[in-house]
């Protein structure tokens, strides 16, 4: 919830007369009371790091002899994760603003010496998932949901996840409101579907960045694919003309649970993954560059991409870049690709403070989403607009600017 400049001039200007700059959401514990909840303040950045590592310490401990029966409940592993996460989040805000860590340590004990320090940190706790979980990255049969195509990205069994949520049948209450009703185009149940056509596209953008030798690019129609049998090349429940009938860029990555297409209370019943092995590489990547230098940096990145997504009889992968700023961006490419639909991303644009770029000729961005947010900034939508109640209930807290219409739409 932490607030960036936007590049917008009304909106930082805001900002910046409510004193939203570095501080982020109100604290709540167990102890805080009723009557302290109804007055709290958000708190500055500092000191939810602070809460943040110390909550993340303590799990640690007391997880240390503990085995969870199933993947939707925490562990080690899943700790040393989120503490992956979080130091990567800190090397980056030090990194864009050095200031911050001078902030930090003269009002908490964490005694951070440098940003180096924090990707240092991250680097160490991606590589402890990695050797500690027992997750593998997913295999190419395994993306696409084995032989039948049924388990594609909807089982918390499947070896890469570390994490992630569990659902059953009498979680499902509507054939209409679920993750599988708008995200797996093979179900009849929801709305991202033949009937409604709520089809889930990738970019046409990011997509045209995937090199042919990516074996990750047939989860996309491509354009010279689309309205045709799927053939050999794509894998997937639907008969060749309910395949057909789906646009260029949609995306068939997730499966309703068991390759039920019909039955929402079975095929709405998808697990959904909170963190996969690949992100704990893809992290290990980004924070060795920040770190130990650019050669070190891509030496993991391509290492990652050529071992587990490439099919190097075909081609290989090579990261082209002459500093560590297109570095991140590179590792956050791969990430755009392998977390698609996942939630993952954007958290990394937000650290980053990447462009967002819908409108550009040939984009394929519905008319009234064709926006581009301003380079070097991050994207005014990205700074959340916290909901009005929030001042009903907590007269403490300050809420962001209102960014809707703050950026123009592109036109062509």
């Amino acid at each position: 919830m932490n607030i960036k400049k936007t590049g917008v001039e009304k909106l930082d200007a805001e900002a910046a007369s409510k004193n939203l700059y570095g501080i982020t959401v109100p604290i709540i514990t167990a102890e805080t009371t009723e009557e302290e909840g109804r007055n709290n303040p958000r708190a500055p950045f500092y000191a939810v790091y602070k809460f943040i590592l110390d909550d993340l310490a303590s799990a640690e401990e007391l997880l240390s002899d503990y085995q969870r029966p199933t993947k939707n409940l925490p562990c080690t592993p899943v700790v040393h994760g989120l503490m992956a996460r979080m130091w990567l989040e800190m090397g980056s805000r030090f990194e864009l603003y050095p200031e911050d860590l001078n902030t930090l340590n003269n009002n908490t004990d964490l005694n951070i010496a440098s940003k180096e320090t924090c990707f240092t940190k991250a680097a160490e706790y991606a590589r402890k998932v990695i050797n500690e979980s027992g997750a593998m990255p997913l295999t190419e049969k395994e993306w696409f949901g084995g032989d039948s195509y049924t388990t594609g990205f909807n089982s918390v069994l499947t070896n890469s996840w570390v994490w992630g949520s569990i659902m059953t049948t009498e979680d499902v209450h509507s054939y209409w409101l679920n993750f599988a009703g708008s995200m797996c185009p093979e179900q009849t149940f929801g709305y991202g579907n033949r009937k409604w056509q709520g089809y889930k596209l990738i970019g046409k953008k990011l997509f045209d960045q995937i090199p042919n030798a990516d074996w990750r690019k047939t989860t996309w129609i491509a354009p010279e694919d689309a309205h045709k049998a799927p053939g050999t090349k794509y894998r997937t429940l639907l008969t060749d003309d309910d395949f057909a009938d789906m646009p260029p860029y949609t995306g068939i990555k997730f499966r309703p649970k068991n390759g039920e297409m019909n039955d929402y209370t079975i095929g709405a019943a998808v697990d959904y993954p909170l963190m996969r092995i690949e992100e704990m590489y893809l992290i290990e990547a980004e924070a060795i560059g920040m770190s130990q230098g650019l050669a070190a940096g891509i030496s993991k990145l391509e290492d990652f991409v050529n071992t587990f997504r490439y099919n190097t009889s075909v081609g290989s992968y090579t990261c082209k870049v002459n500093d560590l700023k297109e570095f991140q961006k590179k590792v956050v490419e791969q990430k755009r690709i392998e977390f698609w639909g996942e939630g993952i991303i954007f958290w990394d644009y937000k650290r980053l403070e990447l462009q967002v770029v819908r409108g550009y000729p040939g984009t394929n961005a519905p008319i009234g989403y064709r926006f581009n947010s301003i380079e070097g900034y991050c994207a005014p939508w990205m700074n959340i607009f916290i909901s009005l109640y929030e001042n009903v209930f907590n007269k403490g807290a300050v809420l962001n600017p209102d960014p809707s219409q703050a950026i123009k739409e592109w036109v062509e």
